[in-house]
This record gives C-alpha cells, structure tokens and sequence, in this order.
C-alpha cells in the first residue's frame, strides 16, 4: 500500500495436498516479490497486482499478475533477471529490499517435480506467472 499498489486477491480454501508448504510458500513469495518489483517500475497511479488461488481443470493455480506499460517479453525474452544476487539470504540490495529468492528457473523447478506446469505470458496489459499443480 505504501507503494501506491492496488492489490485484487482471490483466493479459494484449496488444499495443496501434495505439496510441502515449503515449496508453496517459496511458489508464492518468489511470485509476489517479482511482481512488486515489478509494479514499483510502473507509473504511480498504474501499478496493479492481482493474485489467483483457485482450482482450475483439475489444477490447483497459483498465479500473479502486475500491470505493464510495455511488453516485459518483448523487452527481456529470456527474462534475465536485472536483481543482483546476495550471498546472504536477508541481505538489502540495491533497491533497498530484501535480497531476491529462488527466481523463474526455481519457480519452474518446484512446480515441475509436483507434475505441475509452469507458465509465463502478457495478456490485457498484464505480466502473468501461474504454477498449476495437479489435484
């Protein structure tokens, strides 16, 4: 909120079975962190972030969403990360925030050994990321 961002959750009473908690909060956290990054580039005013727990198809889905004024996949196709690295979990970087987690390869990573698939995509203005796991 101190950031100017409008947050829209919707979120289900599902149940991640077959997930360890450990792997969905670091799913969730690594998914949010980006996107607050994210919005904190945009316009004040514009910044927008909307975060999904639901069932879909058979799938429990998680997936946050930050409004884009430009394409991201345009831009950076490989999604190479602009965050430096800390050696030390906790530790401020540069933008004076907590030092960044596991990233894409490790969200990718968590999802595909729960059988899950992993997506990234720009739809209606927005930088999406969803992890479906399977029920």
């Amino acid at each position: 909120q101190e950031q100017g961002i409008r947050i829209k959750a919707e979120i289900e009473n599902l149940f991640f079975a077959s997930m360890k908690s450990i792997d969905f909060s670091a799913l969730l956290v690594n998914m949010m962190d980006n996107a607050i990054r994210a919005c904190r580039l945009e316009e004040k005013g514009s910044r927008e972030l909307h975060l999904s727990i639901i069932s879909q198809r058979g799938y429990g889905m998680i997936c946050v969403k930050n409004k884009i004024a430009e394409s991201v996949l345009e831009k950076n196709p490989s999604l190479s990360s602009s965050k430096e690295s800390s050696p030390f979990p906790g530790e401020l970087d540069a933008d004076g925030m907590e030092s960044h987690g596991i990233g894409i390869p490790g969200m990718r990573e968590i999802t595909e050994s729960y059988h899950g698939i992993f997506d990234i995509y720009e739809a209606e203005g927005y930088f999406c990321v969803s992890a479906y796991i399977p029920k």
